[in-house]
């Protein structure tokens, strides 16, 4: 039974975030486990009509971005971990620590907007490649709201590329 005020699925959540929180199971069990985990991701996705992920079900705040393919030139959207940070919202390409970037790292690199989905809400941002004081300025914010990201980099042996989502006021809300 839940504790008291709190749902079955509140209590699952908080329960599978504590668990994934451990950086020892994270470097032993989740990372390895990302195949599965994208299964699990678009299974989720498809049956809620794309109101709930895996990152949702684990309690961690996350988005669905959508950026032009640079060499297609068609809309590609995925889901991704993201930070806080005021109004900004901030992702890397962390690719669940594998060596190397994911294809939607160099597409958003060579963006200068993207529609982001973020708590139910669609709105367009501005692009910006965190790069030498920003970056470092960045990064320590993403590690101080989820560590397991330097654990993930720290075996991927490279570093990854920081990402900040600024809502852009000069574009529609979409």
């Amino acid at each position: 039974m839940p504790p008291r005020g709190m749902t079955l699925a509140g209590t699952l959540s908080s329960w599978i975030r504590r668990l994934i929180s451990h950086p020892l199971l994270y470097r032993h069990v989740v990372l390895r486990a990302s195949a599965v985990t994208g299964i699990a991701e678009a299974t989720l996705r498809r049956c809620s009509s794309g109101r709930i992920g895996v990152l949702d079900a684990a309690g961690l705040a996350s988005l669905q971005i959508t950026v032009v393919g640079r060499k297609t030139g068609q809309p590609r959207t995925v889901t991704l971990q993201c930070i806080t940070d005021g109004e900004d919202l901030l992702v890397t390409d962390s690719n669940w620590g594998r060596p190397h970037p994911p294809a939607w790292a160099a597409n958003l690199a060579a963006a200068d907007t993207a529609v982001v989905r973020f708590q139910r809400a669609d709105f367009v941002v501005a692009v910006q490649h965190s790069i030498g004081t920003a970056r470092i300025r960045d990064w320590s914010t993403i590690c101080a709201q989820w560590p397991n990201f330097a654990v993930a980099q720290s075996i991927s042996g490279r570093e990854f590329r920081v990402f900040r989502l600024r809502p852009d006021r000069r574009q529609p809300t979409v």
